[in-house]
């Protein structure tokens, strides 16, 4: 059984041998077989020539591998701010790899964004984004493309009752905005209200923002602060304020009230910090100017004296039989009462006509060219002074006053003057001419040139190239009033 097995064997290997053969030797059969199976079953290693023979026993010579091609990539910063302003990459041909990115290079230019790679310096648009994969073929330089950074506005909307500033006033967007205020005095600050150029509502924290990529408008809110008004009590009258609290700049009054025989003796306004407030007015009702301070109010009251007599009494006619009375004012006087009557008659008297203005009174509906006397009493809650000295004037038409003259065409002139009050009566005008005369008289004689009821009129009937002065009269009734000054100046006729 063991012969088999072996006789079996020789016969797979012959076979496997011939196969192997027939392989190599081609199809000339110019080969021949260098091994033969040993009845020992080792085989032996066929040496060849390039000729066909048969030689010693050499192996085949194995191949040199080609050595990897290298490119160089060069990155130039193209004006950044990075030294040197190149650095180079190694990529092996035909493998894909990353470009370094721009902040492996550590290239960058103030105020610019970094916008990729170009194959030129002054490339417009980029060839390669930062840090994309890149297969090289070739060496080749890449140069880093820059964009301006965009710098916005903060814009600050002006506010009549504070400032604001913000800091920095133009930036990025991302920055963060710091905004400060100052209140002007009297007020006190609400609140920022900052807005985009596209009307987006920016939001602020802490007097922080942060800028967008738009200019913004920054908003200020100033309330004004209400003060108090404190009036102190005070013995023998009081004072009160109106309003009670009020903001800087308010009118504030101070109504006074003595008690029956007493004055106002002092009155003082001081704001908290000491200062006096300037106070205005006369008599129980005055006012000041809310500070930007609270107020206090101090009053005293002293007893109240009989007036004293009124001084410096005058009077003259100033209407159609009416006659102005005027005299100094007096102190702690409340009123005045105007005594008059026709000069030689025994009693003076007085009317509830007379019309009163301070320390003016003006006396109506008087006696046509009459003399009248008059005398006035000041009065008060106490008692009533002694009358003052007695003056006189006439009841009559006065003359116009204030006459002007100019100019008005060719042999015209345009007159005006002051009105006369006619004390209810029609008061009408005649206007009067006097040609300029160079001899010793100054002038020629007057006449009427023209009447009217109003306060100017335009005359006719003059000499062209003559001077003239112009005169007025004041007419009522049948009565007419002395001639007034005469014009200011003489007028050339055209």
């Amino acid at each position: 059984m063991k012969g088999i097995f072996k006789i079996a064997s020789l016969a797979f290997c012959f076979t496997v041998a011939m196969t192997l053969f027939s392989c190599s030797n081609g199809s000339d059969g110019g080969g021949a077989l260098l091994g033969v199976i040993g009845g020992g079953g080792t085989t032996t290693t066929p040496e060849t020539d390039n000729g066909g023979g048969t030689t010693g026993g050499t192996n085949p010579t194995t191949p040199t591998p080609t050595p990897a091609v290298t490119y160089v990539i060069t990155f130039n910063a193209n004006d950044g701010s990075e030294n040197p302003a190149t650095k180079t990459q190694s990529f092996t041909a035909g493998t894909p790899q990353n470009l370094k990115t721009i902040a492996e290079l550590g290239f960058t230019k103030c105020g610019f964004n970094f916008a990729g790679w170009g194959v030129s310096a002054g490339a417009s648009q980029a060839s390669y984004a930062d840090g994309t994969s890149y297969t090289a073929s070739a060496n080749i330089t890449f140069y880093a493309l820059w964009s301006v950074i965009p710098v916005y506005n903060v814009n600050i909307s002006v506010n009549p009752n504070g400032s604001v500033t913000a800091t920095p006033a133009t930036a990025t967007a991302g920055t963060e905005i710091t905004l400060s205020n100052t209140a002007n005095a009297g007020y006190e600050f609400a609140s920022y209200t900052v807005t985009s150029a596209d009307g987006t509502a920016i939001a602020v924290t802490d007097g922080k923002f942060t800028m967008p990529a738009k200019n913004v408008t920054v908003k200020a809110t100033f309330n004004a602060i209400n003060y108090n008004i404190n009036v102190g009590t005070a013995e023998n009258g009081s004072v009160e304020a109106s309003p009670t609290t009020a903001t800087v700049g308010t009118s504030v009054t101070l109504e006074i009230s003595p008690a029956s025989g007493y004055k106002l003796d002092t009155l003082t306004v001081i704001d908290d910090g000491g200062a006096s407030v300037t106070v205005k007015g006369t008599g129980n009702s005055r006012t000041f100017t809310m500070p930007a301070k609270n107020i206090t109010v101090t009053a005293t009251f002293a007893v109240l004296s009989i007036p004293t007599v009124p001084q410096n009494v005058t009077a003259k006619a100033s209407g159609v039989y009416c006659i102005d009375v005027s005299w100094s004012a007096v102190d702690d006087a409340a009123s005045y009462t105007v005594y008059y009557r026709p000069k030689g008659e025994e009693r003076f008297g007085t009317t509830s006509n007379i019309r009163y203005n301070g320390t003016k009174a003006t006396v109506p509906y008087l006696r046509e060219d009459t003399v009248y006397e008059f005398y006035v009493k000041a009065e008060n809650s106490v008692g009533t002074s002694d009358a003052s000295k007695i003056v006189s004037a006439t009841s009559c038409i006065p003359a116009p006053t204030g006459v002007h003259a100019s100019a008005q065409g060719k042999g015209y002139a345009n007159v005006s003057w002051s009105a006369v009050d006619g004390g209810g009566n029609t008061v009408s005008y005649e206007i009067y001419a006097a040609k300029r005369d160079y001899s010793y008289k100054g002038e020629g004689d007057k006449f009427l040139c023209g009447t009217g009821k109003g306060v100017y009129k335009v005359v006719g009937g003059l000499s062209s190239g003559a001077e003239y002065y112009f005169y007025v009269k004041a007419v009522c009734g049948t009565k007419t009033s002395a001639y007034s000054s005469r014009s200011q100046s003489s007028v050339l006729i055209h």
